[in-house]
């Protein structure tokens, strides 16, 4: 009477056995497919100015093991400082950021040169450099002086969602003719209001001394795919006509796209790559 349930029980724990190994082997498949075998740069799409800003430049790593990146460099900009900091933590990956500050020899301060920088060389530890991809980086000559400047920036700000709101307020009267942003394939994912109108939507405008300006915007980037780990970057341009008839270009640059990716994202970006 007893051997019906000997044989429930041990059946039962055979069972239980075998779920352990699938969910152990399945465990395992996940690991190594997900794995790097050395660092994910990613795409970046932005305009810094050399002598003001540090660049960063994001990338994922494993969480464990080697061929951590020691050092990057551009072609363009030899000389540097550098430091890395740790942005996000995920189950199998750690997203970094590298921040590279342009250092100029005392001969150099004053030159001024606008750049494209399509690819970098990064130094791993445990394996050989290599020169890869990273977007377009452009190094830009923003006109930083006060006495020059149109508008004055009274407050800005961003939030993890993506939003930001950056309040200007005239120094002088002029005419806002049009607004326009220094990348042409950003508007997919960035909603931009100049106001509250739309920035391609905006009539020449007449303003006037302390005039406010409210430039407001959402980044919007896909929840999958690699478009959704892009860094833009952008510059909003205020195109201004003076009393006088002379024009100005006010470049405004905005905060960068947000970085605090999902576990998701993570995952479908390195299974995409």
């Amino acid at each position: 009477m007893n051997t019906p349930k000997r044989l429930t029980a041990r059946t039962v724990f055979i069972g239980f056995l075998l779920l352990l190994i699938m969910s152990w082997a399945g465990n395992v498949w996940y690991y190594f497919g997900v794995r790097l075998d050395k660092p994910l740069f990613l795409v970046h799409l932005g305009s810094y100015d050399v002598n003001q800003e540090e660049i960063p430049i994001y990338y994922l790593e494993n969480k464990t093991g080697d061929n951590r990146v020691i050092y990057i460099k551009f072609d363009e900009l030899p000389y540097s400082n550098y430091r890395i900091e740790e942005v996000k933590e995920y189950t199998h990956h750690v997203l970094k950021v590298l921040y590279y500050k342009p250092l100029r020899e005392e001969n150099e301060q004053n030159e001024q040169q606008d750049l494209v920088i399509h690819e970098m060389e990064v130094v791993y530890q445990g394996i050989e450099s290599e020169r890869i991809p990273i977007g377009e980086i452009r190094i830009e000559t923003f006109d930083q002086s006060d006495e020059d400047s149109m508008v004055l920036t009274t407050s800005s700000g961003g939030s993890p969602d993506g939003s930001g709101l950056t309040a200007l307020r005239m120094k002088e009267p002029a005419i806002l003719e049009h607004v326009s942003l220094n990348q042409s394939d950003i508007e997919p994912v960035l909603q931009l209001m100049v106001n509250d109108t739309e920035y391609t939507d905006l009539q020449e405008w007449k303003l006037n001394a302390n005039d406010p300006i409210r430039i407001s915007y959402k980044w919007n980037l896909p929840k999958k795919g690699e478009g959704s780990m892009r860094v833009y970057n952008p510059v909003v341009q205020l195109h201004f006509k003076r009393e006088d008839g002379s024009t100005k270009v006010e470049s405004i640059a905005l905060n960068e796209s947000s970085v605090y990716f999902s576990e998701e994202q993570v995952r479908s970006y390195i299974h995409e790559r």
